[in-house]
């Protein structure tokens, strides 16, 4: 907004003249003067009701005129030239509200008041407009003392009631102090404000309320000057009265208070803002209570301010402000219909890799402050997480970290997960499932880490599908030289709580050592009943899939036995194949009577009987039953000798083979 500089600007001002012709009138005027604008002038312009007016004082009075778009400047003399008690001369400028802007200080405006000379020809002296320079004056209140302008800034904007807007002083000792208020205001607040420096207290309650500041009459000697220390929003503002003009706080005013309709309510806030926002960065608390300061303006009100504290334009007058700062009051005091509040979330992504804490916590007192806003700021920040910063951002806001995880379930998909403790883990993934087939194993493997029986449950729950797959497929890798820890007991029990399923994981699972299948079915009892139900084809197809037997003692023993007693258990050619893995080891253990009394318990209840006097020789038994499983299976002879190395066990097998009387 330009304002005048000190070599002047020129404006136009009509003026008139009021005095007493047969009753108090208007005597001359240089404009056309509506009946409804003279109605409003005639009473102001006569003596005020109360005052005593010596022949050589005066008083000031000014009014905005809505009606004429001008502000009334008004000059009140005796008149005791007149026959009649009371009459009074009153000389009004009319300062049109367009050229506000451009008047710096009234006093320039109030240079150009002068009494009637007697004898003058009235209608020539106040009958024309005049062209008045307003300057601003370069120490324009070297006359004001200090008391006397904390007097007016404490009555005219610190008393809560406008009828308290009142000041008692001798007539003329504070009509430069209120001179100097009326400039340091800006236009909009100058189109309402309007003060006598005269009046009566005994007409306090008919008189009083016309205006905004009235000055009573009191006497030299009176001191009716409030004691208390002045605030610093108070020191500051009777300070700037008597600076050279345009001061950075005036610039503040005119710029922050030209959208503010009650500016006597207005000022103590912006004087108060001015002061705590004289800093190179507003952030952290003075920021928080920037915006608050700036909220106690309704919603209607102060809206340059409130945009230019939430964002800088070339224009402004503050500084520049965090972005996360403002955001954090935005999410947390305003409503989620703002149509920018979407835009400024563009601080989340702008602070999130240097200050992810932070925007956690910004996000998190707006979820438990105002859950709507909360809501679209979880929106945002779901898309611009990352997984590696992620879990340490969110260890002390557990309730955006869940909101989080639903959103974005692939973070459940990484190492930071370690650093969660059991219970917290089972409640995010409960809030959070169910999973896509590709995140299901993914989280899984990760569960299978810990070994509450918590997360075993949760394992049921949500990856009852996959589970048997995931958990045989860490048993596997768990044997490897550089392979995950062991699971524990706890996930290794999950196998034997469904046969079924984990026989059909054999089968589509590619496990790499014979060592894990032999304790998977140490896990499932060998030949148990459901183990024999699902035949040999899911172990015959994990079998076929191994690339390493790494089995040994004495788990090789007992499983090579299973292998046997699940290959009699179906003629098939899946059966043969795990013959032919298992066969010749355990007739050797068997011949050379090394085997153990689990394995020979498990062996016998599948071997054929020979009849009570061959019965005693378990190798004849055992080269009888793979016999009759190669033949069953519609294998022949060659297939059937592959199941050795043995040249004399290859004759038995082959005299078996041909004597009908066994087979």
């Amino acid at each position: 907004m330009q304002r005048p500089e000190n070599e002047g600007s020129r404006i136009p001002i009509d003026q008139c003249l009021f005095g007493y012709d047969d009753g108090h009138r208007l005597i001359s005027s240089s404009a056309r003067l509506s009946d409804e604008v003279i109605a409003q002038l005639l009473p102001l312009t006569d003596l005020a009701p109360g005052v005593m007016l010596g022949s050589q004082a005066s008083y000031w009075t000014g009014v905005p005129l809505p009606g004429a778009h001008s502000y009334a400047l008004m000059r009140t003399w005796a008149a005791p030239e007149k026959k009649r008690p009371g009459c009074v001369w009153t000389h009004v400028l009319f300062v049109r509200f367009a050229d506000f802007a451009l008047v710096g200080d009234l006093l320039s405006v109030a240079a150009f008041m002068r009494r009637p000379v007697p004898g003058e020809e009235l209608n020539a002296a106040y009958g024309h407009a005049l062209t008045c320079k307003v300057v601003i004056e370069t120490n324009p209140g070297t006359l004001l003392t200090y008391e006397h302008r904390v007097q007016l800034i404490r009555a005219l904007y610190g008393a809560r009631e406008p009828s308290s807007r009142q000041v008692r002083a001798p007539l003329g000792i504070l009509d430069a102090a209120v001179f100097a208020v009326w400039s340091q205001q800006w236009p909009r607040l100058r189109r309402s404000f309007s003060f006598c420096t005269a009046g009566s207290q005994r007409v306090e309650a008919r008189r009083s309320s016309r205006f905004d500041l009235i000055i009573f009459q009191g006497t030299p000697h009176e001191n009716t000057f409030d004691l208390t220390p002045p605030t610093n929003w108070e020191e500051l503002a009777a300070d700037d009265l008597v600076q050279q003009q345009p001061t950075e706080l005036r610039k503040f005013l005119w710029r922050y208070g030209s959208d503010v309709d009650d500016g006597f309510a207005g000022f103590e806030i912006l004087v108060s803002l001015f002061l705590r926002t004289r800093v190179n960065l507003l952030q952290g608390k003075s920021l928080q209570e920037s915006l608050a300061m700036a909220r106690r303006f309704s919603a209607d009100q102060a809206m340059l301010l409130k945009k230019e504290l939430r964002q800088k334009t070339p224009f402004s007058l503050l500084p520049p402000t965090d972005s996360l700062d403002t955001l954090r009051w935005q999410l947390t005091n305003e409503k989620s219909n703002d149509p920018l509040l979407i835009e400024r979330m563009a601080a989340l992504n702008e602070h999130w890799k240097g200050r992810p804490k932070e925007v956690i916590a910004v996000v998190d007192q707006a979820t438990n402050t105002n859950p709507e806003i909360g809501a679209l700021a979880l929106t945002h920040l779901a898309s611009i997480v990352d997984a590696k910063t992620f879990w340490a951002a969110t260890q002390e806001f557990p309730k955006v970290r869940g909101a989080l995880t639903r959103m974005r379930p692939e973070l459940l998909d990484s190492a930071g997960l370690d650093t969660v403790d059991d219970s917290e883990v089972c409640e995010l993934i409960a809030a959070s499932g169910p999973f896509t087939d590709y995140l299901s194993p993914r989280i899984l493997s990760r569960l299978l880490m810990r070994a509450d029986p918590k997360c075993v449950q949760i394992g049921y729950r949500f990856f009852a599908d996959r589970l048997q797959h995931v958990i045989l497929g860490r048993m596997d890798a768990a044997k490897g030289t550089k392979g995950p820890k062991q699971l524990h007991s706890q996930w290794l029990g999950v196998l034997a709580t469904s046969t079924d399923r984990t026989l059909r994981a054999l089968r589509e699972v590619a496990i790499q050592r014979t060592s894990t299948l032999a304790e998977v079915a140490a896990i499932l009892n060998h030949d148990s009943g459901p183990v024999l139900e699902g035949g040999p084809d899911p172990w015959a197809t994990a079998l076929g899939m191994t690339t390493v037997d790494d089995s040994i003692e004495p788990d090789r023993q007992l499983f090579l036995v299973f292998l046997i007693a699940i290959s009699l258990v179906k003629a098939v050619p899946s059966s043969c194949a795990l013959a032919k893995f298992a066969f010749d080891e355990v007739h050797f253990d068997l011949s050379s009577q090394r085997m153990s009394w689990p394995a020979n318990l498990m062996l016998q209840r599948h071997l054929p009987s020979l009849g009570w006097w061959n019965d005693w020789d378990k190798c004849m038994r055992l080269r009888a039953a793979i016999v009759n499983l190669f033949k069953w299976a519609g294998l022949g002879l060659d297939e059937l000798l592959q199941v050795t190395s043995h040249s004399y066990i290859q004759a038995e097998l082959t005299r078996l083979w041909n004597d009908k009387h066994w087979v």
